[in-house]
């Protein structure tokens, strides 16, 4: 017995953008009034559903100026590494056995510390600043708040145009003139009509 797999939610509305929160412990988001709201939680498996809906959000990044940036962060931070290595061991003398082990470690191990320690920061930087705030424009997208997922279709906009969540109070822009995104139709053939010769 197969099972129909669920159909992907379409978009009804086109929301602002939404920024991140500060940096703390959760992952919070700013709504269109500027006040600061936790983001809703959501499964590994919701996450991956909406990844692909939400990617439409993400910011356009030229991958020539990113790949230079971070190949410049490694390299500068190798030789960083390296310098702070040799001036700790030159303090412990020049023929101590273990000033020339310290360097060596250093040296060899310097470059996968660095790029260790930039995975770690872009991957905790894309998760609060970039991924998060997609996704929390993405279900504003379905008329769902992205703070607890209250449903605000049927929510009347207010006088500046934000709606309201009667469930946590967050206010942000639908942009309810947006019409909802719908399937290419297909082209129906239709068989020349026959007409009776005389």
């Amino acid at each position: 017995m197969f099972v129909n797999a669920p159909e992907q939610q379409r978009s009804i509305f086109r929301p602002g953008p939404v920024k991140p929160g500060p940096f703390g412990l959760h992952y919070t988001i700013l709504d269109h009034r500027g006040k600061q709201k936790p983001m809703a939680s959501a499964t590994w498996a919701e996450r991956m559903r909406h990844g692909a809906g939400a990617s439409r959000f993400l910011p356009r990044i030229s991958f020539s100026v990113s790949s230079l940036g971070l190949a410049t962060l490694v390299v500068a931070g190798t030789f960083a590494i390296q310098e702070a290595g040799s001036r700790v061991a030159s303090t412990f003398g020049r023929a101590s056995v273990h000033a020339h082990l310290l360097v060596k470690v250093i040296g060899l191990f310097g470059p996968l510390i660095v790029i260790g320690f930039l995975l770690l920061a872009g991957i905790l930087f894309s998760a609060t600043r970039i991924w998060i705030p997609a996704i929390a424009q993405y279900w504003l997208s379905l008329g769902e708040c992205p703070s607890c997922r209250y449903g605000l279709a049927s929510i009347e906009p207010e006088a500046d145009g934000c709606t309201v969540c009667p469930e946590c109070g967050g206010a942000w822009e639908l942009n309810r003139n947006a019409e909802p995104e719908r399937a290419p139709e297909r082209a129906e053939t239709r068989e020349p009509s026959k007409t009776k010769s005389d």
